[in-house]
């Protein structure tokens, strides 16, 4: 079992604020109320990854398992993330306690072997038929990292124009999209960004993508001093250095906001935990955060608010739609090439021939 501080505090008696502060901070922030209406899975995966600590902390190690499994599972490149995060992770734990560091979270390990064979039996199942799928095409295990890494016998090499359009789509997937957001990787970047994130700077979105908002700019200080006050009173929090590593893998990578999701409800969490009370100032700033993210969705959304139905949709869906009725009507069963890989709408067998990399390759 694993035991934390932050959720007893935000239960206790004498902190009755801090669980609402919590769920206030969480829906002012600009980015999460902007995936709460399109139903993208950042803010799911995040979740789960929270609620399996909980689950640890009240011992329930069968339904933590459970849901890591499904995190780390949850995106093609996560496995990797998570791999690396640990091992990151483990070695600063080391150092920290070779330097004899106060360790603030405490570890009972006496079910990790039942945990761990479960996260395994899962695997199986959840992952299993992608990663097959990936080895048999691609030869690796995790496209679209590195294919051909276990050798020359996938499906898709006896055709060399498909490998290369598939080692161009692994490229632009790995190389392409980490630097297709941010302003560069540079001290004075790195400086900027702290701001830069908060705010939008072209309609509702930045450079990041999503702005991340006033809560963010309320919240990001404190963690900040907390996380160097611990390195000079020689303590080691895990879910601290947790996120501030977390953090740093973000910005050597991709750097698209909604990757920072994860790290973002953890400072939340840590920061109003070690708050000893909540000032005035403080919940007017946020009253104020959430009155400019309402400003902002009604920006992102005004033009659907009086439309209906399939009106809000893309041409590209009510063709698809149009297609579908016909398709049922006249009871068809033929296989339709369709032009594009986004086809959530077709309710019919669809072959796509055309390459548009990186979401299609080329396969004759």
């Amino acid at each position: 079992m694993l035991h934390h501080d932050w959720p007893n505090a935000l239960a206790t008696e004498r902190r009755p604020w801090a669980g609402p502060l919590v769920a206030l901070v969480i829906l002012g922030t600009h980015g999460f109320g902007i995936q709460m209406g399109t139903g993208m899975l950042d803010l799911a995966v995040a979740y789960l990854f929270l609620a399996s600590l909980d689950s640890l902390r009240l011992g329930h190690w069968v339904l933590a398992a459970v849901e890591f499994t499904f995190f780390f599972w949850s995106k093609p490149l996560m496995p990797l993330e998570v791999m690396i995060v640990l091992g990151i992770l483990i070695f600063i734990f080391v150092l920290a306690c070779r330097g004899r560091w106060q360790i603030t979270d405490t570890f009972d390990l006496k079910e990790w072997p039942k945990a761990s064979a479960l996260f395994l039996f899962l695997s199986v199942f959840i992952a299993g038929p992608f990663i097959v799928k990936s080895m048999y095409y691609a030869a690796t295990p995790f496209f679209p990292w590195a294919p051909g890494i276990l050798g020359t016998g996938a499906q898709i090499q006896m055709h060399p124009q498909s490998w290369h359009s598939l080692q161009q789509a692994s490229q632009s997937w790995m190389t392409g999209s980490k630097d297709a957001y941010g302003h560069g990787r540079g001290l004075i970047a790195f400086i900027k960004h702290w701001w830069l994130l908060a705010v939008p700077e072209k309609g509702v979105n930045n450079a990041f993508d999503y702005p991340l908002g006033l809560t963010y700019l309320l919240m990001i200080g404190p963690f900040l001093f907390f996380l160097a006050k611990d390195v000079l009173q020689r303590r080691f929090s895990v879910l601290g250095v947790l996120a501030a590593v977390t953090w740093g893998l973000w910005w050597f990578t991709a750097q698209q906001s909604r990757f920072l999701y994860l790290p973002l409800l953890i400072i939340f969490m840590v920061t109003i935990v070690r708050l000893e009370k909540i000032s005035r100032v403080l919940f007017l700033c946020l009253l104020i955060s959430l009155s400019l993210e309402a400003v902002s969705l009604w920006g992102a959304h005004k033009n659907d608010l009086r439309r209906w139905g399939v009106d809000v949709l893309r041409a590209q869906d009510r063709q698809l739609l149009v297609l579908d009725q016909h398709y049922l009507e006249h009871g068809l069963s033929t296989i339709i090439d369709w032009p594009s890989h986004d086809v959530a709408y077709a309710q019919f067998p669809v072959m796509v021939h055309k390459e548009n990399l990186p979401h299609t390759i080329y396969y004759p």
